[in-house]
């Protein structure tokens, strides 16, 4: 086994921040798991107030006899004090290359009762593990038992879909990327990876539609995060969104964002930008890093500018 650190798979522990709560304080960098079928949060109200009018809802369809026109909002649950801790110790042994004894930590998580967000991120990067070392089939059985034990979570299909396509089974893999983005919409860089498929069946004109929805939605989620309006906790999931977007308008969005009237978006850009390697944002944190107001704002432009003087 390969004594570097393999690369997807460092991008797979970035997906564990986002359905595991084993390290709270650093930034998510994936969108946040949801179960499909359970709505975000309405912008214009309040989560406490959406939830009791959630309530009255269900109430008032119960005595009426009709069906609640809408779900609770559902996930994973946080993973065990014992999970949490395992998962912790993996990700260092992962990082440190001892490959071996982290694939052995991430497969007895993975495996681990509960099933909860830690559960899932363990699989995630032990599937990612299997692929980088040529065990692709063995990624995939373990991708599509995740999947019977967690439903339809986009993360698990977004990783589904890319083994897939990697074992040649592209028509699978298509109906896998479509499954993922309609339980998450929200992951516009599957319109792109879904275009390349269709690229390679020869169907260009599905590609091309895919690609002008994509330039579509990276515009109108651009403007929402530059639009002030736009709740604070949804600025700082679409930071989240376009951590993973290569693309100039939503580079420019993310660097905008550093002027955020709230801190934790401001904070969020900040480390973004500074894992992106954002060179034109050089200057904005070098101002962000002495003048916000913030002391963790500042801390996280410094630490950007750090990452981006250390990866030249």
């Amino acid at each position: 086994m390969s004594h570097q650190p393999l690369p997807r798979t460092l991008l797979a522990l970035l997906l564990c921040t986002a359905v595991s709560a084993c390290e709270p304080s650093e930034p998510v960098k994936s969108p946040p798991v949801t179960v499909p079928g359970a709505p975000k949060p309405d912008a214009k109200t309040p989560p406490a107030a959406a939830a009791d009018e959630a309530a009255e809802a269900s109430e008032d369809a119960v005595e009426s006899g009709e069906e609640s026109p809408t779900r609770a909002p559902a996930a994973l649950p946080p993973g065990t004090p014992e999970q949490q801790e395992a998962l912790m110790q993996a990700k260092m042994a992962f990082l440190q290359n001892r490959l071996v004894e982290a694939e052995d930590q991430f497969k007895a998580i993975a495996e681990s009762e509960p099933v909860t967000g830690d559960t899932v991120s363990a699989a995630i990067a032990l599937g990612q593990i299997y692929s980088e070392t040529g065990r692709r089939q063995r990624a995939l059985d373990l991708y599509n038992d995740l999947r019977a034990r967690v439903s339809d979570l986009p993360e698990v299909l977004l990783v589904l879909a890319r083994t897939m396509a990697e074992l040649d089974r592209p028509e699978d893999a298509i109906a896998t990327y479509e499954e993922a983005l309609k339980a998450q919409p929200d992951y516009i860089f599957l319109l792109t990876e879904l275009a390349e498929l269709h690229i390679q069946q020869g169907n260009q004109e599905k590609a091309g539609e895919l690609l002008y929805t994509y330039e579509q939605r990276v515009h109108t989620l651009a403007n929402r995060l530059e639009d002030h309006t736009t709740a604070p906790e949804d600025r700082l999931y679409l930071v989240d969104v376009f951590s993973f977007v290569d693309d100039d308008r939503g580079y420019r969005a993310l660097i905008e964002a550093l002027n955020d009237p709230h801190p934790q978006v401001r904070r969020a850009a900040a480390i973004t930008v500074g894992e992106l390697q954002l060179d034109e944002a050089r200057n904005i944190l070098q101002r962000v890093a002495i003048e916000d107001e913030a002391t963790e704002v500042r801390l996280a432009a410094r630490a950007a500018l750090q990452v981006m003087q250390e990866q030249r």
